[in-house]
């Protein structure tokens, strides 16, 4: 898995689009724009989590939820346009075939953080 938020793949992650979106934009406010040139969604103007090829990068969850995280999946690190690391975000390695039911409740944590405007 690479650190770095590279160009977007769409062909590779049109199967978790698909599927991701059809949970995300259940909930209140949900939208996208792009950030990197990747898929970004978004509520209250706040990123919660971006797609990013070969995984997601969650944006809102505080120190202890990016530990359970990294204790549970596979993670990098991520690192801006400049190589710098945003400690404050985790990537979580994804695969086409991954069932993405067991990502949900941290999306959800860091979407109800970004709803709420809280971290």
């Amino acid at each position: 898995m690479r650190d770095r938020m590279e160009p977007y793949e769409q062909d590779k992650m049109h199967s978790i689009r698909s599927r991701i979106e059809k949970d995300l934009f259940r909930w209140p406010g949900v939208t996208t724009k792009t950030l990197f040139g990747n898929p970004a969604y978004v509520v209250n103007g706040r990123i919660f989590v971006i797609l990013v090829t070969d995984g997601i990068v969650l944006t809102r969850l505080d120190n202890t939820e990016r530990q359970r995280v990294s204790s549970v999946f596979r993670t990098f690190p991520v690192t801006g346009r400049s190589g710098a690391v945003i400690k404050s975000w985790i990537g979580v390695s994804v695969l086409p075939s991954d069932d993405l039911s067991p990502f949900l409740p941290f999306i959800q944590i860091s979407y109800d953080r970004a709803a709420t405007n809280l971290g």
